[in-house]
């Protein structure tokens, strides 16, 4: 498996899905890579808007 290519929809809610694969059809969202988010230091996560630093922080952390 790619996890280059399997995303973390930061947009979403506790209760919704939040693994979305490559070309999922609603790409609206902000997304990162599980790479990028296990692998990025902190320009990587830096570079997202403030709102989803938390959530990042959060999500990198568990």
């Amino acid at each position: 498996m790619i996890f280059s290519k399997i995303y973390i929809n930061l947009d979403a809610c506790e209760d919704e899905i939040i693994v979305q694969p490559e070309g999922a059809e609603e790409i609206s969202y902000e997304r990162i890579s599980i790479l990028d988010l296990l692998k990025g230091d902190f320009t990587v996560l830096a570079a997202f808007p403030p709102r989803y630093h938390e959530k990042l922080i959060r999500i990198k952390i568990e």
